[in-house]
């Protein structure tokens, strides 16, 4: 791809955020660099328990205005921005020794309610509506 195409494409993407939910409703945006400088305390403050949470352990879920998490409890955990301040709702515990840890990586949303990331040497499969899970060895275990 030459650098001029990747340039036209990136300037569609700014113009013309993909922006719909797979229902097709289009998703209002909950921040604007407008309204921040307008309202400066009208973007949610994160409560001190995801402070911590790195960009890296949040993951995309088919749940309206949310984002998904398995950094917190052993836990794939719900994070949704519907009100004054994030709720928390945790999808299904401990199911499995490690729901985090090693080195993840997330697949981008791909149905209205399966998620599924990659660990070390596992592949979890997991349904955020019903809580069924399905995990995969890639390698196993060396002792």
């Amino acid at each position: 791809m030459t650098r001029a195409v990747k340039y036209i494409f990136l300037i569609g993407m700014i113009l013309f955020p993909l922006s719909a939910y797979p229902g097709g409703n289009i998703l209002k945006a909950l921040y604007s660099l407008k309204n921040l400088r307008e309202h400066p305390g009208s973007v949610y403050s994160l409560p001190e328990k995801i402070q911590n949470i790195g960009l890296a352990d949040l993951f995309a879920i088919p749940v309206h205005n949310a984002v998904g998490t398995n950094a917190m409890h052993n836990a794939i955990t719900s994070i949704s921005f519907n009100g004054k301040s994030p709720k928390f709702d945790v999808i299904r515990q401990d199911f499995l020794k490690y729901v985090s840890g090693g080195d993840l990586s997330f697949l981008e949303q791909f149905s209205n309610s399966i998620i599924a990331y990659a660990q070390s040497r596992r592949f979890v499969v997991f349904d955020v509506h019903t809580g069924k899970f399905r995990t995969y060895i890639i390698a196993p275990g060396i002792n």
